[in-house]
């Protein structure tokens, strides 16, 4: 890291709960804010990186650890690693080696990490919630080897990414910009331990369906969670696939605890309300952009789907 430059951030120093500091190179930007009970760490680059990124670590720490653009993996204890594509896992590290991010291409790289004291996580964690939540806390009491909640690196959804944007590029220098963190920091570990427990009893649910109809079923998923802009029929997907629209139907409920068209809606929201965050695009502009011919349909679901209008979102960004 010494090819970093660095410097302390001095946005507000009334403030001795909270610390910031920036690094740059040509490769990429890190940022890190340090407070009581938890550390955020940012790295960007529009080009990719050579070498090592080394995050150090705390005795007994859970990381939250979010790829939220390109691909990287992570090698997290000796000849433990994963490699993470827009997705994110959460880890107990028990001792204070560092992790290591390693570049696998030369493309665009985001990575967005939060540091946990294990005694604060622990103040959130439902235990009881889920077997695979009780089963990595009895892992972590042990505190020998590092665990990961999961085995398996899960997709970042549009609220996770909302999230975390809305940190990484807040504006904020007031004394309560840690607090403000803090609470946006709990939420995101609602969202991922929420994601987590779904998916866990989603996979209890399905044990009954055939190696070959769970992946059907998972490729109509990522059609429409792509590309929700575009026009869907049931009987069309269930041809792209290999199957019928009555078993689509009733597989993909029984998978995902939603119909097909109820899960393309959600998709479409989440979309529009990324672009309409961001961007300052006419509501007919956006309406375009997730499918729906009509701007007065569009804004009609949006209120169904979040309590108020997509104009209300314009109007306030």
């Amino acid at each position: 890291m010494d090819k970093y430059s660095g410097t302390i951030i001095k946005n507000n120093r009334n403030c001795s709960l909270y610390s910031e500091h920036s690094r740059e190179s040509v490769e990429g930007d890190i940022y890190e804010l340090n407070s009581v009970g938890f550390r955020l760490w940012h790295f960007l680059t529009d080009k990719g990186f050579k070498g090592q990124l080394d995050l150090p670590m705390d005795k007994n720490s859970i990381l939250m650890c979010f790829c939220t653009n390109g691909e990287i993996e992570l090698n997290y204890s000796i000849e433990k690693k994963t490699r993470f594509q827009q997705s994110h896992n959460l880890f107990f590290l028990p001792n204070q080696e560092p992790v290591r991010f390693l570049a696998v291409d030369s493309n665009a790289v985001e990575v967005f990490a939060v540091i946990l004291e294990s005694n604060a996580f622990f103040n959130y964690f439902p235990v009881d919630g889920s077997p695979l939540f009780m089963d990595f806390k009895q892992k972590v009491q042990k505190e020998k080897e590092p665990v990961l909640l999961s085995s398996t690196n899960f997709q970042l959804s549009w609220d996770m990414k909302l999230l975390i944007n809305s940190l990484t590029e807040s504006d904020r220098v007031d004394v309560c910009k840690h607090i403000y963190f803090q609470a946006k920091i709990i939420e995101l570990l609602g969202l991922q331990l929420e994601q987590f427990m779904t998916i866990n009893s989603q996979e209890d649910r399905f044990k009954g369906l055939k190696k070959d109809e769970l992946e059907r079923i998972r490729k109509v998923k990522d059609m429409l969670s792509k590309n929700p802009e575009k026009s869907y029929t049931l009987l069309g997907l269930a041809h792209s696939v290999g199957t019928n629209d009555s078993t689509l139907k009733k597989h993909f409920k029984l998978v995902y605890g939603t119909t097909v068209f109820n899960y393309l809606n959600r998709c479409r929201m989440e979309k529009a309300h990324h672009i309409l965050q961001n961007n300052d695009y006419k509501i007919s502009h956006v309406a375009e952009e997730v499918g729906f011919r009509y701007a007065s349909h569009f804004s009609a679901a949006f209120k169904k789907h979040y309590g108020y209008s997509p104009a209300v979102l314009k109007n306030v960004n």
